[in-house]
């Protein structure tokens, strides 16, 4: 029998924007250090829960991901969730434009229709125990019904650059604040990564066809 392991499913961007975010990572490191998030791949995360059967969690993202297309996204400088609910640091992303959310929130919809049955319940739920007065009621309910506490409406999309200490957010903030993500970015693909203890590591991508091509 297979292990319960947490997975999340993300939205990797490529070329571009891929470029920029290493980049503003690499500004961070270079002016405070490691921190949280901080060496993860670039990428936007769209649904995560425990799962224990990894065969049929790719197959049914292929199936799902077949029928979507890459979006379009349009980044408009930063935002700064301070007192991340769940990291109790001030993490930096990038501010998507409202419509292009909206995009996002219909991509978010299928696929966890599609692979929330699909998660281990007494797992997913366990993983946010710790942070859980820090939630919601809307949060709380979500956990409980999807496995995850950001859906729909109370999901706001981004990019991170990190979750940053608050001892180390003036001399981060100061190098990128001024510094902006700004465009509109279109090549993109589905991801599949496990979490080993903090670690993201990928277990299959997923191509979508832009835009432009239909």
């Amino acid at each position: 029998m297979q292990s319960v392991q947490p997975y999340f499913v993300a939205i990797l961007p490529r070329d571009e924007l891929q470029s920029i975010i290493v980049d503003c990572k690499s500004v961070v490191q270079t002016a405070v250090g490691n921190q949280m998030y901080l060496t993860d791949p670039p990428h936007l995360t769209v649904f995560l829960a425990s799962f224990q059967d990894r065969n049929l969690l790719c197959d049914t993202l292929e199936w799902v991901t077949g029928d979507l297309k890459s979006p379009r996204i349009r980044i408009e400088g930063w935002h700064v969730f301070e007192n991340d609910c769940l990291t109790g640091n001030n993490t930096l992303v990038t501010k998507i434009n409202d419509s292009d959310k909206e995009v996002l929130r219909v991509i978010q919809g299928k696929i966890i229709r599609s692979i929330a049955p699909l998660r281990e319940k007494t797992a997913s739920l366990d993983r946010y125990q710790s942070a859980w007065s820090t939630l919601n009621q809307e949060r709380q309910r979500a956990v409980n019904e999807y496995g995850f506490p950001f859906i729909g409406s109370d999901w706001q999309p981004h990019f991170t650059i990190a979750s940053i200490r608050p001892s180390d957010w003036g001399n981060a903030s100061k190098e990128l604040i001024d510094r902006p993500i700004f465009g509109c970015f279109e090549a993109f693909e589905i991801a599949l990564f496990s979490l080993e203890g903090k670690e993201p590591n990928l277990v299959q991508a997923f191509n979508l066809e832009s835009e432009s091509t239909f």
